[in-house]
């Protein structure tokens, strides 16, 4: 058994090595969801030096989008299998050279692929990220680096518009890609260095299985993307009924697996089903504010895109902060009671939003959306804890597999309701995205709560 070996069986790394690979891993989780609001900002720059029109280009987006959500149960069942280690490396080599693609490509049928390699990096490094810092951090010290991870998290959302701007106002869009290859590289090499070993489980992947859950999560994704931004409606709700047709077949043939692609087992926990749900409300409510908010300063306040992302910076900000806090303060603390606590705050700041009336104050509006990201930071660090601690060490990949189908899922949803708001629902478009987007972290308070009565 190796030192890394050793220290890791008895709940974690040492220092030095643990600050390495949790630099390591937290520089590799952060340039995975940096990728997707980097590529947001670059996409009309992109669609023009390309000469693709905006429909085509969003596809840029969409591919990424589907590649992770696809392959993010299956990667994760196979962490299973053979261990976190050597499918994170795989991710981030993959993602890596995805990014190498991006960068050198002048075609848009070239791009797509690369953006298609970096989803797939994306969704091994993202599937196995609980997994990682479960196998990093002695079990009482989670909390702390998921709240580290948080932090980060939040402080590459804030900072992804402005890293954009900078590179686009002196290089090509394609260094938004290659700058990534190297610090990937570096990212790889500590990786591979100090990363602990981690046994998996003895079993073979079933491959039937695998083909129906990436089939049914791409087609889903794909139809609700373009359900909405199609006339064949009909054609897009067929695509949807089919999906959901091979993923109960999928769950059917799997229904006696030990070890399902869709953690059946975990879901008979009424914590973890609880917490699934609640994950899933918060991020569709996060990602309704986040996709509607630009819309509502800009359009309806006439604020200046720079005004705009100096205000919205209050939100990454404020959650960066309240995650950091969860992280040390959570120990002692039901992650069911907080996370009700902190959706509630969120669920505030989403109302007040909602009924600013037509010439707002400009601190009141910080106000409302530093109580929206407080809420939402509170309540992000107990939960992905409460995830770790209330499944078997050896499970943990397929929980943290469901954790990010729950997140993507409930983000696609909020953009979705934002699309039916523009859309439909007129001048007061901002009012019922925003109300609807409070409705669902009011929801996710009540499942928080609720797990209280299954004592998480």
């Amino acid at each position: 058994m190796t030192t890394l070996d050793a220290e890791a069986s008895t709940g974690g790394l040492g220092q030095p090595a643990r600050s390495l690979a949790i630099s390591a891993v937290l520089i590799a989780f952060n340039l995975s969801t940096l990728m997707v609001s980097i590529a947001n900002v670059a996409l009309p720059t992109i669609a023009k030096d390309l000469g693709i029109q905006p429909a085509d280009a969003i596809w840029i987006i969409t591919i990424y989008q589907l590649a992770v959500i696809a392959f993010l149960l299956p990667i994760s069942s196979l962490a299973d299998i053979i261990g976190y280690r050597p499918i994170y490396l795989a991710g981030l080599f993959v993602f890596v050279c995805g990014s190498a693609v991006c960068g050198m490509s002048g075609w848009f049928e070239t791009v797509l692929f690369g953006r298609f390699l970096q989803g797939l990096g994306a969704a091994a490094i993202q599937g196995v990220y609980v997994y990682s810092m479960a196998h990093i951090f002695p079990r009482h010290l989670v909390g702390q680096g998921v709240g580290l991870g948080t932090l980060t998290s939040q402080i590459t959302a804030m900072l992804a518009p402005t890293i954009a701007g900078a590179i686009l106002l002196f290089a090509p869009w394609n260094w938004l890609f290659l700058l990534v290859v190297p610090i990937g590289i570096v990212a790889l090499g500590v990786s591979q260095a100090v990363l602990p070993s981690a046994k998996g489980r003895a079993r073979k992947l079933d491959i039937v299985p695998v083909v129906l859950n990436v089939l049914s999560f791409g087609m889903l994704m794909l139809g609700l993307e373009r359900v909405l931004r199609s006339p064949g409606k009909m054609l897009w709700g067929t695509v949807i009924a089919m999906a959901v047709l091979l993923g109960a077949i999928q769950i059917w043939m799997q229904r006696r697996s030990a070890t399902p692609l869709i953690p059946a087992d975990l879901f008979r926990n009424p914590a973890f089903s609880l917490t699934m749900m609640t994950t899933f409300f918060s991020f569709a409510a996060s990602g309704v504010a986040l996709v509607a908010l630009p819309f509502y300063l800009q359009n309806v306040l006439h604020f200046t895109p720079q005004l705009t992302g100096l205000f919205l910076s209050a939100w990454p900000i404020s959650a960066a902060a309240s995650g950091l806090v969860m992280g040390w303060w959570f120990r002692d603390v039901s992650p069911g009671r907080v996370g009700a606590a902190g959706l509630v705050t969120m669920a505030l700041g989403l109302i007040a939003l909602a009924l600013l009336p037509e010439n707002p104050s400009h601190p009141w509006i910080a106000i409302c959306l530093a109580a929206g990201g407080l809420g939402f930071g509170a309540f992000v660090t107990p939960n992905v804890k409460a995830i770790i601690m209330m499944v078997p060490l050896e499970r943990s990949g397929a929980a943290s597999g469901m954790q990010g189908v729950s997140r993507l899922f409930g983000q696609s949803l909020g953009a979705i309701i934002v699309a039916v708001a523009l859309a439909g629902a007129g001048v007061d478009w901002s009012m019922y995205a925003l109300s609807a987007a409070a409705t669902l972290a009011v929801l996710g308070a009540i499942t928080s709560a609720l797990r209280r009565i299954a004592q998480v």
